[in-house]
């Protein structure tokens, strides 16, 4: 699994975070470590939007 960030053009922050393999993957992402309080999470692949988090 690969995490990147970084700035967007408007000023808001960017992360992904991609699975390279096939089979489903667990990672714990500390958002206070990225700079984040909260993140909205949307599924690129599937175009699934997961929502609002806190804490993942």
């Amino acid at each position: 699994m690969d995490i990147w960030s970084g700035p967007l053009k408007d000023g808001s922050t960017v992360a992904v975070i991609i699975n390279w393999s096939n089979a489903p993957g667990k990672k714990h992402i500390n958002l206070d470590d990225m700079g984040f309080t909260s993140a909205r999470i949307h599924d690129v692949r599937t175009g699934t939007d997961l929502g609002n988090k806190v804490n993942l």
